[in-house]
């Protein structure tokens, strides 16, 4: 079974490299690479030509700059697969990872498989794991099981990296051009145009978090599009019927894990005044954090402390990291 590996690529010559490297080590070997190159201004580009000139499933394809959610939209409509996976140009895969979800896929008929993504700050850290038959042992989740695993970051993310797609998942509801935290706008649509879905706790894909990627660099009004893929999930809760409820707060809860993020963000910027806003939207889930099984004690103190007074929230945050 073929399947198309989606790689966007901006400005990445010092990393390219690693992601390329990571895909012509995959022990499965019936996959097609679509590089494209989203208007790079650095040595990207030859690097891209390169890979394409030296391998013959290796595809190159430059545009004008759009966007990593552009790149992906792009890389789709070129895929000639049904099956497709994301890789961005700065992490790296298991050896292992599409042999994985190509297996999943096949023993469960799934339209889309989830596999665990891990945080790393080194490249070429792989974890020695040989697959065996006990990593194919699941069971299918249900699509709110499915949503709330990845909402929760248990064993799943809102990304679109570490996941198998049926391609017309994606061609249904492709990523929203312009914007930020893209793949979280659509999570809950792919997760409800799939019939089957399988959720494995196995790290396959490694993600390289570094200060100049998009959702990690220096802040701006851009990153509220994060409550914009908030909304988007939100709308689609009816979709859920009576398992509704529980991903909303699961949802809840991804909102104010975020919203950390974009404090801390706030905070090295020095906007304070960005702060009120943050307070007023998180005021509203105080009972689902509250009564939240799925957080710890601290993440709960840090939340009533930011609301109580985000002054003191900031000390008690730079005081943590000195």
């Amino acid at each position: 079974m073929k399947v198309s590996v989606i790689v966007p690529v901006y400005n990445v010559q010092n990393y390219l490299h690693y992601a390329l490297e990571s895909l012509l080590a995959q022990t499965y070997t019936d996959y097609e690479v679509i590089l494209v190159n989203d208007g790079s201004t650095d040595d990207s580009g030859r690097l891209c030509e390169e890979y394409a000139s030296r391998y013959d499933h290796v595809y190159y394809y430059a545009k004008a700059n759009g966007g990593q959610s552009d790149a992906r939209n792009y890389g789709v409509a070129k895929a000639q697969a049904e099956w497709v996976t994301f890789l961005d140009p700065d992490d790296y895969l298991e050896p292992y990872s599409l042999s994985l979800m190509i297996e999943l896929q096949r023993r469960y008929k799934a339209d889309l498989v989830s596999t665990k993504v891990e945080l790393t700050t080194v490249y070429e850290a792989y974890n020695g794991h040989t697959l065996m038959e006990a990593d194919f042992r699941l069971s299918t989740s249900s699509q709110a099981e499915a949503l709330e695993a990845m909402l929760y970051n248990h064993e799943a993310t809102v990304s679109a990296c570490g996941k198998l797609y049926r391609k017309s998942l994606i061609e249904s509801h492709p990523f929203p051009v312009g914007k930020i935290y893209e793949d979280f706008s659509v999570a809950a649509a792919h997760v409800l145009a799939a019939q089957t879905i399988v959720v494995s706790p196995l790290v396959t894909y490694h993600y390289y978090q570094r200060s100049g990627s998009t959702v990690n660099s220096n802040f701006s009004l851009k990153h509220y599009d994060f409550y914009d893929a908030v909304e988007a999930n939100r709308a689609l809760l009816p979709g859920f019927g009576n398992q509704a409820e529980r991903v909303e707060a699961a949802l809840n809860i991804k909102c104010v894990a975020g919203s950390f993020r974009l404090i801390d963000l706030i905070a090295n910027a020095k906007q304070y005044g960005e702060l009120d806003g943050i307070r007023r939207r998180l005021r509203v889930y105080q009972d689902t954090v509250r009564q939240s099984h799925h957080v710890s004690l601290q993440f709960k103190l840090k939340y009533q402390l930011f609301l109580w007074t985000p002054r003191l929230y900031l000390l008690v945050r730079k005081r943590n990291k000195t």
